[in-house]
């Protein structure tokens, strides 16, 4: 079966039945939440997050399933490319004695060029000054008994998140959550938010994971 026969969903389970591994498994191995795992495997492209985000995640996948991630970002992209194909554009002959119409489109470029700095002066806090972050959960020096925990909060949606250092998924008004997998002890949690052309926050919390004998 070539790599455009396949089917991710159906890719997917093969692998985690190969190596006895389960959805919620998988995603603390990956820390990805386990509703876009659910979505890939049931191929329900359409509710997963932007595609920058979700060839993360298939490469995260990838790794721990010991398959190759470009094989596997081909496979979803198979499935989910709408290619166009036209020949070239028919176009009726010019008349070389129409008079040409350089003069409205340079007024035209010009209306438009006004209103796209209008709207950049309105928009302009929302590009720049000092970015917000609410942290739900974690609280800093919890200490918890599972290996896994939810990270949740909000921020502006027009600025980019990143936890440790990694970018994170933000839905249209702001909102996120993570798996977030834990090791023995102490973990540092660095959260970061940065307006497009303003200022960056940082907030870290600690979590201790107390691994019970």
């Amino acid at each position: 079966m070539t790599t455009t026969d396949k089917k991710l969903g159906e890719t997917i389970r093969n692998l985690l039945e190969t190596k006895n591994i389960n959805v919620e498994k998988l995603s603390e191995l990956t820390g990805i939440t386990s509703r876009f795992l659910e979505q890939l495997i049931n191929e329900n492209f359409s509710k997963l997050p932007p595609a920058p985000y979700v060839r993360g995640y298939i490469f995260k996948i990838a790794e721990i399933l010991d398959i190759d991630g470009n094989e596997l970002w081909e496979i979803f992209h198979q499935q989910n490319k709408n290619i166009k194909k036209s020949g070239g554009e028919d176009k009726l002959p010019t008349n070389r004695f129409e008079p040409k119409k350089i003069n409205q489109k340079i007024i035209i470029g010009g209306l438009f060029g006004l209103l796209l700095i209008g709207y950049l002066i309105f928009r302009y806090k929302d590009f720049s000054g000092t970015p917000t972050l609410y942290i739900e959960s974690p609280e800093d020096n919890v200490v918890v008994s599972q290996s896994q925990i939810l990270i949740k909060g909000k921020i502006n949606p027009k600025d980019a998140l990143t936890i440790n250092a990694e970018p994170v998924y933000v839905d249209k008004d702001g909102f996120f959550e993570k798996d977030f997998a834990l090791r023995s002890g102490a973990n540092n949690i660095e959260f970061s938010v940065k307006k497009f052309l303003g200022k960056e926050i940082k907030d870290n919390r600690r979590v201790i994971y107390n691994v019970q004998q």
